[in-house]
Order: C-alpha cells, then structure tokens, then sequence
C-alpha cells in the first residue's frame, strides 16, 4: 500500500490512520536502538521519541490493533531507561516518569485542541469545525453542559 507524507503525516490511498501509526512507530523504535548514558537518553528518548507520540491527535478513534505498537513503544522506552527485562512489567517505571499511555496523549491532544478552538487560540478553519449542539428545550439542565456535535469523517 503507497502512501504519502504530508506535515509529517502520512495518509495511504484509503485515508487510514494504520499508515501514519505505522510510520511513527518504526521512527520511534529507530530513536531508542541508540545508546546513551542514562540522563542523556532520558532527555534523548523525550526529546525525540516522545514528541513523535504527542503528534497524535491524528490517531483519534483508531482501533486497539493500531494503538499497540505505539503503546510497544513507550513501553520499550521505558526498559530502555530502567534496565527491565523484556518479561518485566513496566507500570510502575512508567509512572515514575510521569508518562501517559498512548490513548491518555491522544484524548488529552484532543481536549486541548477543542480548549483552544473555543478560547480562540486556534486556527479559525479549527474553530469553525466545532459546532455546538442546540437544545429546544431552554429548561432542560443540558442547556448549560456546552456540548458540541461529533463531526463525522471529512473526506
């Protein structure tokens, strides 16, 4: 399957996200096979592996199959910096870095993204994609609750 990159994402003749995940996957695990002391590769694994994750807005709704090399990579980052052994669990090393899993970076991507577009601190062509959700019913208390229609797929 042929894909293209495009502003660092890459979309396949299906407009799938696999591709995309796929892609950052490889590039991360490329990052981590380089050795290095143990701050320096703390700094070296955020710097340049981490921030590859947090790109991630674009793999919203993706299916669990698509996430788990992704999750495979924090994981492995993780071993990296701790010394574990690939049989060990990695939680709780996690945890000590203060680092999320992958689908808690994607969610959070998201609600920063709608944070800004309603603050105004977005792109108007983001803003104009969110659409609150109109209530007949004035005296129901879900008038307050701000909700906004999910849009469907854009293609």
């Amino acid at each position: 399957m042929e894909s293209v990159r495009n502003l660092g994402a890459y979309f396949d003749s299906k407009l799938s996200k696999h591709t995309h995940a796929d892609k950052v996957t490889q590039a991360c695990f490329f990052q981590l096979r380089r050795q290095l002391g143990r701050d320096v590769t703390a700094n070296v694994v955020a710097a340049l592996v981490l921030t590859r994750l947090d790109y991630s807005a674009l793999l919203a709704g993706l299916s669990y199959s698509a996430i788990t090399p992704l999750k495979r990579v924090i994981n492995a980052a993780t071993r990296l910096l701790y010394g574990l052994r690939l049989r060990d669990h990695v939680t709780d090393a996690t945890i000590k870095l203060h680092w999320s899993p992958i689908r808690a970076r994607v969610q959070f991507k998201l609600c920063l993204l709608v944070h800004r577009a309603l603050n105004g601190q977005s792109p108007s062509y983001v803003a104009e994609l969110l659409q609150p959700v109109i209530i007949r019913h004035p005296s129901l208390w879900s008038t307050n609750n701000n909700t906004l229609l999910v849009p469907g797929n854009i293609t």
